[in-house]
């Protein structure tokens, strides 16, 4: 992942659950990856599995707690862009893009705009 090779870390990451499903640091990879992809619903699924393996872990709740903050953003962004408040949009891609959260590089994408 430090590389930006972000597809070969998401098969790597893929292939470390695969092989010991219980593997929690596996799951929460696997999530960092698909958000640089730009995949949020992968994303929440492996926060999703990882929470279900171990919910006090500290790592597993912090990228929850980021996942669950630009899931807000895009639902943010959703709204704007169905009402036609297409500044809105691109004010939550901006907020989105200065956020904390862009240690990875994250993609964020809606209809008619990529940031």
């Amino acid at each position: 992942m430090m590389l930006g090779q972000f597809s070969r870390a998401l098969d790597d990451a893929r292939l470390s659950v695969q092989l010991d499903p219980e593997f929690v640091k596996g799951h929460v990879r696997i999530a960092k990856c698909c958000l640089s992809l730009g995949e949020l619903i992968g994303a929440r699924q492996a926060i999703d599995r990882a929470l279900a393996i171990e919910c006090q872990n500290s790592a597993v709740q912090a990228e929850a707690s980021s996942l669950e903050a630009l899931e807000r953003l895009q639902g943010d962004a959703k709204r704007a862009y169905d009402a036609k408040e297409y500044r809105k949009v691109r004010v939550a891609a901006i907020l989105y893009m200065y956020s904390e959260m862009v240690t990875y590089g994250y993609k964020f994408t809606y209809p008619g705009s990529v940031c």
